[in-house]
């Protein structure tokens, strides 16, 4: 996987960053720093990888220390590398990249001391990345699809102007502040229910679904809490621009009403992966990145900037709807199942 990223990353990186800005220095800027990070990527492969086995055997402590060493190690080497400092010669943004890379390895390290095993043979390797693929090409695709309707929606909004770029780049900055704990609750609760599903205890299954749900609309709460009264001060976090803000206020408070929505849809997905259903779950990811978000956001781009914006909580509340009417649909199968006898 990292060895077809890192080669293809130098073919497609230059188209893909022309369609981002038309400033020759910032496009200079951006691929010295994308061909650095993306071939030496090797290390964020490997911690992903190394990490998901820790967590497997219910151990988020070594990965918890690796991302926080290669942050630490990031944040250090990060001025070194790019004013120099001593015999630390100056390089500018390629230093930057240099200390992110420093930093995937250092966690790749600290994750990959439990040590390696025999390898398998190919037969065998194949056999198990054919059901790994299974499973995880919903996931996979849900990132692809992330950068694809983030150019698109840059390219739609370049239209309007580059302080509305701007405040979609922002809006997902800040985000991430309310969604990273989503994000953490779904690695976790992935193996707690795909375990309890094969054991057939669908009554827990269920009950730690909708436990994660309040979990997580509680966050998404405080966010669209945060965007609906406090946008300016939170734009102001990032830009003094007058303009942004003023886009940013009103695009603000039009995506904040998703962030309710944006509970379910984002959490059945998570479901359906854990039981090992990769179709519904694809579907829900299409559904929200594809079919809801990118058609509202272009259509709505002809009545106006304002207007555009309402395209998230479209797509949120299209996706959290077809999400109920699987999941009812799942529940049913579970109550058809014949529950197996949990004490043998």
């Amino acid at each position: 996987s990292w060895l077809v990223f890192a080669v293809s990353s130098i073919f497609w990186l230059k188209p893909y960053i022309s369609i981002q800005t038309n400033a020759p220095e910032a496009a200079q800027y951006a691929f010295e720093y994308g061909v650095i990070v993306c071939v030496g990527s090797l290390g964020m492969f490997l911690e992903s990888m190394f990490s998901k086995v820790h967590q497997a055997e219910g151990n988020m402590i070594v990965p918890t220390i690796a991302q926080i060493a290669g942050a630490v190690c990031n944040i250090v080497f990060d001025p070194l590398l790019i004013f120099g400092a001593g015999k630390i010669p100056q390089m500018g943004v390629k230093g930057a990249a240099i200390a992110t890379v420093m930093g995937q390895v250092l966690a790749a390290i600290i994750t990959g001391i439990k040590g390696f095993r025999k390898i398998p043979s190919p037969k065998t390797v194949f056999t198990k990345a054919k059901t790994i693929y299974k499973l995880a090409y919903p996931s996979i695709v849900m990132q692809m699809m992330f950068t694809v309707y983030i150019v698109v929606l840059n390219v739609i909004l370049a239209k309007f102007s580059d302080d509305a770029v701007t405040v979609l780049g922002l809006y997902y900055k800040i985000q991430t502040f309310f969604f990273i704990p989503l994000t953490g609750l779904s690695t976790c609760i992935v193996p707690v229910i795909s375990y309890n599903y094969m054991r057939a205890d669908y009554k827990r299954v269920r009950l730690i679904f909708k436990d994660s749900v309040l979990i997580t609309a509680a966050f998404m709460v405080v966010g669209m809490l945060c965007f609906e009264f406090i946008p300016k001060q939170l734009l102001g976090i990032f830009t003094k621009s007058v303009a942004v803000k003023e886009i940013g206020q009103t695009a603000f408070r039009i995506i904040g009403s998703s962030f309710l929505p944006a509970t379910l849809s984002l959490m059945f997905p998570v479901f359906f992966q854990a039981i090992g259903k990769s179709r519904p779950s694809l579907m829900l990811t299409l559904t929200r990145q594809v079919f809801g978000l990118m058609p509202v956001f272009y259509a709505f781009s002809f009545i106006g900037l304002d207007y555009t914006w309402i395209a998230f909580p479209v797509a949120e509340v299209l996706t959290s709807v077809v999400g109920i009417v699987l999941y009812r649909h799942q529940l049913k199968l579970f109550a058809a199942e014949p529950r197996q006898n949990l004490e043998q």
